[in-house]
Formats: structure tokens, C-alpha cells, sequence
């Protein structure tokens, strides 16, 4: 179902000619990390953030279309 959900808002992207587009996942989601490297997404961004009481590594994903 990611697989599906990401595909189409990248070809939305594509179709209403966006030059990029980014997203911010965690480090704990590996899962959904090796989906959007699948995709093209490039990592451009790391940093420690406290959220839901526990300390997580927030990731930023770019892609150039």
C-alpha cells in the first residue's frame, strides 16, 4: 500500500512539474527509508529531535524529478 500511496503523489508531482520534493521520516521507520531510496529519494539531512517522549533521529529525503 506505501508502494501505491508514493507512486501516486510522485507522479503527481511530476504532472504539476515540481522541480523536488521532500519528506521526513525517522530513523526507527527503516522500512519506509528503503522505500523511499527505492524511489530515488536521496538522505540531504539528520538531526536528534525529542518527540513522543524519546529521543529519535529525524531524517529528510529529497528527490529531484
Amino acid at each position: 500500500m506505501g508502494k501505491c500511496l508514493l507512486n501516486e503523489a510522485v507522479m503527481f508531482c511530476k504532472e504539476s512539474n515540481y522541480k523536488r520534493v521532500f519528506l521526513i521520516t525517522f530513523d526507527v521507520l527503516a522500512v519506509a527509508s528503503k522505500l523511499y531510496t527505492s524511489f530515488g529519494f536521496q538522505k540531504v539531512k539528520e538531526k536528534q529531535v525529542f518527540l513522543f517522549g524519546k529521543n529519535l533521529i529525524e531524517q529528510c529525503f529529497e528527490l529531484y524529478l
